[in-house]
């Protein structure tokens, strides 16, 4: 599938599989971040043109946790074009230095999106049980 790139930073870089099985295509910041304890809106420098009844997601890379840094992924829309950004928590008690070329989380194209259409009043016979209530 082709995707179309947006450039928002001089320094942003394409993103890259690392190997041809896998599922997320690294992200490369674009400038040196200081990451503050709690949540960060780190901008990524690029931005993607996806095809309808897909979505992007920034998810982090195995090793991001392990530094004490969590991604959070919220859906990237179709609709939208503008940059990137992780939602990354740093989960330490200290500044974290992240410099540019450095990757923290990927990106994966997810296929095969269903839009719903609601209805009122849909009637199950589980009710509201739920969290383990059929037993493990």
């Amino acid at each position: 599938m082709k995707i179309e790139l947006l450039k928002f930073n001089e320094g942003a870089k394409a993103p890259k599989y690392g190997r041809d099985l896998d599922a997320g295509a690294d992200i490369f910041l674009p400038q040196n971040f200081v990451l503050k304890p709690g949540m960060n809106k780190v901008p990524l420098g690029v931005g993607i043109k996806l095809p309808a009844g897909t979505e992007g997601q920034v998810r982090p890379r195995s090793g991001t946790l392990l530094r004490g840094i969590a991604i959070h992924n919220p859906p990237i829309d179709p609709g939208y074009t503008g940059e990137i950004h992780a939602l990354a928590e740093n989960k330490t008690d200290d500044a974290i230095q992240l410099f540019k070329g450095e990757r923290i989380c990927q990106l994966v194209i997810v296929a095969g999106i269903v839009r719903a259409d609601f209805v009122d009043k849909v009637k199950s016979d589980r009710g509201d049980k739920g969290f383990n209530s059929s037993g493990r």
